[in-house]
């Protein structure tokens, strides 16, 4: 979990736009981690879209990330996913849980 904090500090964080970019996608689908381990950053995420200091282009990466993870095709609202989240969040990650790591995308 410690290298995908790493991760996600380096997509909020760095001032690269290349290196933002190169996090994101670790975080949300053709990185280092699994599926289950990018479901546990979600809430994070959703809190990252919601703030209103996050640029534009960061907002954009983030509902892409939250996208990718969850394979759900929801707006790029905050407050939608946040809902989702709610509603759907532990049956989600308890998917991901009992899947066979071939079964899952982004865990190849």
């Amino acid at each position: 979990m410690k290298l995908l904090t790493s991760s996600l500090i380096s997509f909020t964080h760095d001032p690269s736009d290349a290196v933002r970019d190169r996090a994101g996608c670790n975080v949300s689908d053709c990185g280092n981690f699994m599926r289950k381990q990018r479901m546990r950053i979600v809430p994070k995420l959703i809190e990252l879209a919601a703030d209103s200091q996050a640029t534009p282009q960061m907002r954009n990466w983030t509902f892409m990330a939250l996208r990718e993870i969850t394979d759900q095709p929801l707006a790029s609202d905050a407050s939608v996913w946040q809902d989702w989240y709610a509603q759907h969040g532990t049956e989600k990650m308890a998917e991901f849980e009992r899947a066979d790591w071939w079964r899952v995308h982004g865990d190849q």
